[in-house]
């Protein structure tokens, strides 16, 4: 009497803030590997040749504060193309923040659970921030050199004043790129979404259980083992995607350190700040 086969349930960590360039950041570089095989499993019997191996469903654990909006569009994009490609399901589960750009990660599951009553959800807005460092330069007695082809080139540059023009110009851009963030959780979730636009838009982010009311989520499963029982049945394999570095992958990145660690700062620090501002 032959065994019945497991129905796979393949789990993939999205985790960290949402940004470009960076070897621990979430761009799609960095998580593509993993989608793909989530998608697209290695054959038993051949480790070079693949094949479509019974995937039920495709479950992204969401944890991150946001980040680069292109980022999260393209990340978004490619898990979706993958699930119509196959036709396989996509759930995904906020563990402690699905905000800003988390969120629309979030939204390419056909379901949104939060693991715990105090996820963070929300957060539906686009910010661009910088310093302005022309009084300092001022007052050390600093001259900025800047040569430029171009008369918008240096445009908000924040060594020099802030000119009217170009705070409108940026707003205006902000206002599109938060057009098309509001287009994707509308068409992903506008028929379940039950709060005022303006305030769904402005900002704001919620626990899970306000979010859940508010329809930005379908429920709260506080352990995922148990809620994929629930959904897929007992019948079920959960496979997790993780890294895994071999010895000369890992001797390779560290040689890279000195080159990166400039860059690894900086997004470091961009990291924390947007980890700060939901208390984390």
């Amino acid at each position: 009497m032959f065994k019945r086969k497991k129905k796979n349930i393949n789990v993939v960590r999205l985790s960290g803030v949402i940004i470009s360039g960076s070897r621990n950041g979430l761009n799609l570089k960095n998580c593509k590997s993993h989608i793909d095989k989530a998608f697209l499993e290695e054959s038993a019997s051949s480790k070079k040749s693949k094949k479509h191996n019974n995937v039920s469903a495709v479950v992204f654990i969401i944890n991150s504060p946001g980040g680069s909006p292109v980022q999260s569009e393209m990340i978004s994009n490619y898990i979706i193309s993958k699930s119509l490609k196959y036709g396989v399901k996509v759930i995904t589960f906020v563990e402690e923040v699905g905000a800003s750009g988390g969120y629309w990660l979030s939204l390419v599951g056909s379901e949104i659970y939060a693991l715990s009553s105090s996820s963070i959800v929300g957060s539906l807005g686009v910010v661009s921030a910088s310093f302005g460092l022309d009084k300092f330069i001022e007052k050390h007695n600093i001259t900025r050199r800047v040569y430029t082809a171009g008369e918008n080139k240096v445009m908000l540059d924040a060594f020099q004043e802030e000119k009217a023009e170009e705070i409108t110009r940026l707003k205006e851009l902000l206002s599109l790129v938060h057009l098309n963030f509001k287009n994707w959780v509308l068409k992903s979730r506008g028929n379940k979404i039950t709060l005022d636009h303006n305030e769904l838009f402005s900002g704001l982010y919620w626990l899970a259980p306000k979010a859940l009311e508010y329809g930005l989520i379908d429920g709260i499963a506080f352990d995922l083992t148990s809620k994929l029982h629930e959904l897929f049945g007992d019948d079920i394999k959960i496979n997790y995607i993780e890294n895994k570095v071999g010895l000369i992958k890992s001797l390779f990145y560290k040689s890279e350190l000195a080159q990166s660690l400039v860059d690894e700062s900086v997004a470091k620090v961009k990291s924390e700040l947007l980890w700060n501002k939901f208390g984390l």
